[in-house]
Parts: C-alpha cells; structure tokens; sequence
C-alpha cells in the first residue's frame, strides 16, 4: 500500500509540474480551485470539508484531463460498540488528497452541462492530543455532475454534485454486562457513503 501511495504521489507531482511547464506555451492547460463539503448517508461519518487546487489540460472542447491536490477534514466514526447498548464514537479527521480527473462536458457553450470522476487517495495527518491520532492512508473514488458557466475572460465557475466513496477503518467491540469492559475488540475496514456539493473556478 505504502509503494502504491507514493508511487501514485510521484505520478501526480510530475504531472502537475509537467502542465505547469506547458501552460506558458500552451493555453489549453488550466488551473483551478475547488471548495467541496460532504453530508454522510451511512453510519461511518457525518460530514466533510475541503478545498483542492486542481491543474487541467483541455484535450478539446468536451474532455478535461487534470490532477489535483488538496485538504479534506472528515468526521468518521473510530468505534462502534455493541451489546446491551448500542455506542458509537466519532472523531475528525485532517487529511491530504492527491487525485486525478475526468471531466467531459455535452455541450460546448456559454452554459455547460458536465459530468467528472475523480480517483485516488487520502493521506491521513497526525493530531497531536488526540486519542486516536490519524485516519491511514484512505484509497476514494468520487463520479458527480453539474454545470458550468463562462465568465469574462475565458474562465468559468461550476456547480456540482457527486458521490463520495472513501475506504475507512474503525474498531468494532461487544460491550460486556457490566457496561464498561470492551470483550472482542477487532479492526475493521468499509467504505464510507456522502452526498457531496462542489463549487468551483478554472482560469
């Protein structure tokens, strides 16, 4: 897994250095920003936040290739305990994403219809002072649609929804008779669900 991330790392770093190199000689490569926020639709969060920066090449006027980089903060859940109660035990979690994108728009025009894809990872930040201190590093996929428009000067903001699919591990254990003693306790992993909301400019 460790290989896997930093190998993938490596892939996006190069990428993002090779279209920025590009972009003076070549105004097809663009550069964005994009402010995201999840609500979860299962137990194994409740929201997320973030912001990535993202660099694009426009193969034409309907497909968008690009890479990106940003911060995710998510409230997951670290432990679930079951027996004659039911506990559950949520933290929030800082992490960095390294992704790459897909996007294809239906029309070319002032205003866009689009749908995109986004895959990679999370890679999870140390919190001092906490119990538990960081999420591992999380593989995610993310499809979502929405629509574009052109603003002055060639750049354009997007509104968009998606679905979030991020793996996560948390500790599942049996609660004992006597409320407090945890029997059982044992790792597990699942991926969790969000409903996400994206707003975003390309330059």
């Amino acid at each position: 897994m460790k290989r896997t991330i930093v190998l993938f790392t490596a892939a996006v770093m190069l990428a993002m250095g090779f279209w920025s190199e590009a972009y003076a000689q070549d105004r097809a490569v663009k550069f964005g920003v994009d402010i995201h926020a999840g609500l979860g639709i299962d137990e194994l969060s409740h929201y997320s936040v973030g912001a990535d920066i993202i660099c694009a090449w426009q193969a034409n006027n309907y497909v968008q290739l690009g890479a990106g980089a940003g911060y995710l903060r998510t409230d997951a859940l670290v432990s679930m305990g079951m027996g004659g109660e039911y506990r559950t035990e949520y933290k929030g979690f800082d992490g960095i994403r390294l992704f790459v994108r897909e996007k294809a728009s239906l029309f070319d025009g002032r205003v866009s219809p689009f749908v995109w894809f986004d895959e990679g990872g999370t890679i999870g930040l140390k919190r001092s002072g906490a119990r538990i201190g960081r999420q591992a590093t999380q593989l995610f996929f993310e499809p979502g649609a929405g629509v574009d428009f052109q603003l002055k000067g060639g750049s354009r903001i997007s509104v968009s929804l998606g679905y979030l699919s991020q793996h996560t591990s948390y500790s599942s254990y049996t609660i004992a008779k006597d409320g407090k003693s945890m029997l059982d306790d044992t790792r597990m992993t699942d991926f969790m669900g969000q409903l996400t909301l994206h707003v975003g400019v390309m330059f």
